[in-house]
């Protein structure tokens, strides 16, 4: 309970300094302001999860993150997924720092398979 209240409150917080924010901050961040706001609504696991998967995929943070707007895609995506506990037991494998070096890796439940694998290859 405490750590839901905790949660509610920095993301509150956190509400407030981006509408504080001036728009040449956010512009210095990469982020519009409707962007810093989805970012704050996510749960904090959904980058993760993405950053995590990308990787498994053979991509580093560098390259997910170098066109911002397909970023903010794929942490929507994430969050909106319909299959945690099949992306919760693949990300929780011993091997998965070394799958990416294997070849192509199958992510059958992942709703962002098709934009890493498409950004892997190129």
């Amino acid at each position: 309970m405490m750590e839901g209240f905790l949660r509610a409150f920095r993301h509150s917080r956190d509400r407030h300094d981006i509408e504080a924010m001036s728009d040449e901050s956010l512009r210095g961040l990469g982020m519009t302001r409707d962007q810093a706001r989805m970012l704050n609504a996510l749960p904090d696991d959904v980058p993760a999860r993405v950053a995590a998967m990308a990787r498994v995929h053979g991509l580093s943070d560098a390259e997910i993150l170098a066109d911002i707007d397909r970023w903010y895609a794929l942490l929507q995506t994430c969050n909106q997924c319909r299959d945690l506990p099949s992306c919760h037991r693949f990300l929780a494998r011993e091997d998965l720092d070394t799958l990416a070096d294997e070849g192509p890796v199958e992510t059958p439940f992942c709703p962002n398979t098709a934009v890493f694998a498409a950004m892997a290859a190129r």
